[in-house]
């Protein structure tokens, strides 16, 4: 069974942008906000803004129920993935600029260090890896927006991508920075927990791998 918002009536003349849809095994409730207790959590990235929601479902609030609601969750889980694998694909693009500035900035023995053929090649392997992940998420977001069949896969497979490219291009802008990378002086920390945060959200890689095999496996 699915309700729409406006017969609810404790949301009448709320902002639908405001309320709050949550999960409660296989039902949907829209509350809003005075009626949750918002626990402000750390986060490794501060520009992220964590809380755990304590709630209490009550059938005013309920907006969906069995399928339909299962059906909601999994699309809203898939649109979450697919956004932050879009923004890992822009997170791990400029990681690889600032570190290729770098390179071409910073001298060593008398040459730019970015002449150098092994920070060639880290950088090359970063920007690799970016240019295989930005494909496939690519095609997961045609995929959700089709409504295709295979989306769950397709948004695991971008995730995955995703999430180790801006891992890669992490670690190598922070190689090719070297000591000053380590600084909270130099910007970039932020893009770096950024890369962290993201990759870890809305499933880490790991879990993103087992769904395609678990996708793969199940034909």
């Amino acid at each position: 069974m699915t309700v729409g918002l406006d017969a609810l009536p404790h949301v009448a003349g709320a902002d639908v942008a405001a309320l709050l849809v949550l999960q409660r095994d296989d039902e949907l409730h829209a509350l809003t906000r005075a009626a949750v207790e918002l626990t402000r959590q750390p986060s490794l990235d501060g520009a992220r803004r964590l809380f755990t929601v304590t709630w209490q479902p009550a059938d005013g609030t309920r907006v969906a129920t069995g399928d339909d609601a299962i059906r909601a969750a999994a699309l809203a889980f898939d649109r979450g993935a697919l956004a932050a694998a879009a923004q890992l694909l822009g997170v791990a693009d400029r990681l690889i600029e600032m570190a290729a500035d770098h390179a071409r900035q910073r001298e060593q023995f008398g040459r730019p260090i970015g002449s150098f053929q092994a920070v060639k090649h880290h950088l090359a392997n970063a920007l690799l890896a970016l240019e295989f992940a930005r494909p496939v998420t690519y095609r997961a977001a045609f995929s959700v927006a089709t409504d295709d069949d295979e989306r769950a896969t397709h948004v695991s497979m971008a995730k995955a991508y995703a999430s180790d490219a801006a891992a890669l291009a992490a670690r190598t802008a922070l190689q090719v920075h070297g000591a000053i990378g380590y600084t909270w002086e130099h910007d970039l920390h932020l893009w770096m927990k950024r890369a962290w945060a993201l990759a870890a959200a809305w499933g880490d890689p790991s879990w993103h791998r087992a769904r395609v095999a678990d996708a793969l496996l199940s034909r």
